[in-house]
């Protein structure tokens, strides 16, 4: 490998003291860690949710295929029941102390943490305290979006050696491997006080050469219990749920999206036969029920798709599936539809955002047209799937003007039959929208990001078009009106959240009935009818 150069970005505060890091031969045993999830105390989003963390699973097959020993320990999973109060903030997950049981159980050499929120990034950094307070020699990396999306801060934590910026599987691969980490691009780290980085991350990596999940480390059974247990998972009751991915990157601008920090703008796929070859191995030897197929761009190649739904069908592969990151309603046709729907798929999302054409092509850049975007909807509908629609308020530039066309859209939407799924705008950091908020102070207050997703529901922006009284308003007139279109068309019950989520929970309460009757009561029954049978014969 070609040495990469080091270019310092930026001097660290004094005192900073760093911790030894062990030679690359010391790298056996691997730890991955994910964090407990806290939240502020009214928000509700994301009670008992549970997410697969795809991403450590791709990077646990890669460390299991160097031959290392691999433990995954998913801090919100394995304690998703405990509930806590931790600085005024709600915290679910394994406590502290039981993280650091899992730490020295296992006496790592190297521990993976992965942050997937900025939100959240206070549990990352209490989580290398805990490994570098059992050995300081311990290797700590930090990945996943916080890393990618707030490095500069994220590296300032003398308890974590380097941070993984973007796609980190071939980085990952070359740190196990012996290579010089110094040299390895991808990687940002401390030195003397300074933050170095290594270059530009290994992006664009061919997706079919990347292993499958290391699903047995990963404990799948555990999810399925919890999910049985009452976990949700990512917001679906149906048990034996796993996330898998068929393609990385966005060649979209969109400025409220983060994901490009982490894939990049080049959509990249896995082809057709290798996303099928994963789907047969979680179905038949995992027994799994039900899939979210996590793209954020599923559909841009309509052709690829349908052959994927093809491959499905005649490998004769039956699971249920959704899309809950959103395709594009431009991307769609009847025809592919229908295969989605032929190939086991329940529900799909379409993420629209606005109903002002203008505020689509110059705020928001999403390059989208609305009458397209109906279409889709529409297809979707006449192939009987379950239709969500994204959208958001309170985008600078928009006006109460616009907030009202997006409220006419989105009831058009939900005459059509589809769901819509209202959200105000959350300023992601490093965003488009996010530096325009700074730049021109915007936000209301600065952000707390461990309450951030609070947001949803409390306004964080404030702009000369607008206040956040107002977006409030047309939040809450768009809830309001949604439910009152669905108390006037019946028929609408059943083609929303409202209808699929009694109908899942009605499927729930019956196979909980039959695995009672089956567990406890027909064996009660038949106990019961025996001892009588042998009591008359004996008589």
């Amino acid at each position: 490998m070609s040495d990469a150069p080091q270019t310092i970005v930026q001097t660290l505060p004094k005192p900073h003291v760093e911790h030894p890091v062990p030679t690359p031969s010391a790298y056996q045993r691997v730890l991955f860690i994910t964090t407990p999830w806290q939240s502020s105390k009214d928000n509700t989003v994301f009670a008992n949710q549970i997410s697969f963390p795809l991403g450590i699973g791709y990077l646990a097959s890669i460390a299991k295929k160097r031959g290392c020993d691999v433990k995954v320990v998913d801090a919100l999973l394995l304690g998703w029941k405990n509930t806590r109060e931790e600085d005024h903030l709600l915290v679910r997950g394994l406590t502290w102390e039981e993280i650091e049981k899992e730490v020295k159980d296992f006496s790592p050499d190297v521990v993976a943490i992965s942050g997937s929120f900025s939100s959240q990034s206070n549990m990352v950094h209490r989580i290398a305290e805990i490994v570098k307070k059992n050995n300081p020699k311990t290797a700590t990396l930090l990945g996943g979006a916080y890393a990618t999306a707030e490095p500069k801060k994220a590296v300032q934590d003398t308890n974590i050696n380097f941070i993984f910026v973007g796609e980190a599987e071939k980085t990952f691969d070359a740190f196990l491997s012996g290579e010089n980490p110094l040299q390895i691009p991808g990687l940002m780290y401390s030195k003397n006080g300074e933050i170095v980085s290594t270059g530009d991350a290994r992006k664009f990596v061919q997706l079919d050469e990347i292993p499958f999940p290391a699903y047995d480390e990963m404990g799948l059974e555990n999810y399925f219990k919890a999910n049985e247990d009452g976990a949700v998972i990512r917001g679906k009751m149906t048990n034996k749920t796993v996330s898998i991915i068929t393609s990385r990157g966005c060649p979209h601008f969109c400025n409220f999206c983060s994901i490009y920090q982490v894939w990049g703008r080049q959509w990249r796929f896995r082809s057709p036969k290798n996303v099928a070859d994963e789907l047969e191995l979680l179905v038949k030897k995992y027994g799994v029920q039900h899939i979210l197929f996590e793209d954020d761009n599923m559909t841009i190649n309509m052709t690829r798709f349908e052959q994927i739904c093809d491959e499905i069908v005649s490998r004769g592969l039956k699971f249920t599936w959704e899309t809950p990151n959103g395709i594009r309603g431009d991307r769609v046709t009847l025809q592919l539809a229908k295969k989605m729907y032929a190939a086991g798929c329940k529900r799909v999302r379409i993420a629209i955002e606005n109903g002002d054409q203008p505020t689509l092509d110059k705020i928001i850049r999403k390059a989208l047209d609305l009458n397209k975007a109906l279409q889709g909807v529409r297809a979707c509908v006449e192939a009987n799937l379950l239709v969500d629609c994204f959208f958001i308020f309170g985008i600078p530039g928009e006006t109460k003007e616009t907030f009202r066309k997006t409220h006419d859209f989105v009831l058009t939407c939900l005459k059509m039959g589809a769901n819509p799924l209202c959200s105000i705008a959350v300023p992601l950091p490093d965003t488009a929208l996010y530096n325009e908020c700074v730049e021109k102070g915007y936000l209301v207050e600065n952000v707390d990001w461990a309450q951030v997703m609070s947001a949803r529901i409390k306004p964080i922006i404030r702009t000369p078009e607008f206040n956040p009284e107002d977006v409030v308003y047309w939040y809450n007139k768009t809830q309001r009106d949604i439910a009152l279109t669905i108390a006037t068309h019946p028929w609408l019950f059943f083609r929303t959240n409202m209808g699929a989520d009694m109908l899942n929970n009605l499927a729930k309460l019956v196979n909980g009935l039959k695995k009672m009757y089956y567990g406890s009561i027909k064996p009660y029954v038949m106990s019961t009818v025996n001892r009588l049978g042998l009591a008359v014969s004996n008589k």
